[in-house]
């Protein structure tokens, strides 16, 4: 499938150099070496058969925005599933975001909760990103925070060993989910650009 994009020739620039946004670039990351680049760092090297293109935006993302799209993820979570209690951590915009946000969109939890909305949505994020576009976690994780990165690619790893990455990659619940990260990860950028004015 070729991605019909704008921003194609960026992207897999971006997918066939996950270093360019990792920070200090190995010079084993260029050309030649990339195949070893990538054993290095635990990244796939191919480009995957079957994905949604729909996952695409997310490469480009800053690391800030992501961590903050994830946390209104695990808040939407949050809400659908009754714990209220647990978006004392918002202010009040991101509080009223979520609970209007969180009554029409059903979602379905993809891996088990834990710690904080940050971390509960950066693994349900990996575990989405695993069925909707493979390979493309082991790419984003490389711009973030060790710790959350580590937390959910050990959620991924429970997700994949139970065998639900195949279940979860198509059909209405796939683009719900879809839907709702785009939705996150649009407020997130509102949110940073409502910071940056301030």
């Amino acid at each position: 499938m070729i991605v019909a994009h704008a921003a194609a020739g960026e992207f897999l620039d971006w997918w066939f150099d996950p270093s360019m946004r990792a920070g200090a670039a190995a010079p084993l990351s260029r050309r030649l070496g990339y195949r070893l680049w990538c054993g290095d760092h635990g990244v796939r090297p191919d480009f995957p058969r079957a994905f949604d293109s729909g996952w695409q935006q997310f490469a480009g993302c800053e690391a800030a925005v992501l961590l903050h799209a994830a946390r209104l993820y695990g808040a939407l979570l949050a809400v659908r599933e009754g714990r209220h209690g647990a978006l004392t951590e918002l202010h009040s915009g991101e509080r009223r975001w979520s609970l209007a946000t969180a009554a029409i969109q059903p979602l379905a939890r993809l891996c088990q909760p834990g710690g904080d909305l940050q971390c509960d949505g950066l693994r349900e994020f990996a575990c989405a990103m695993e069925a909707g576009f493979p390979g493309m976690w082991d790419r984003l994780r490389l711009s973030l925070p060790a710790e959350p990165a580590a937390d959910a690619g050990a959620a991924l790893t429970a997700f994949v060993l139970r065998g639900m990455a195949a279940g979860a990659a198509s059909g209405a619940a796939a683009r719900r989910r879809l839907r709702c990260w785009c939705l996150c990860l649009e407020q997130a950028g509102k949110g940073r650009l409502q910071g940056e004015s301030a």
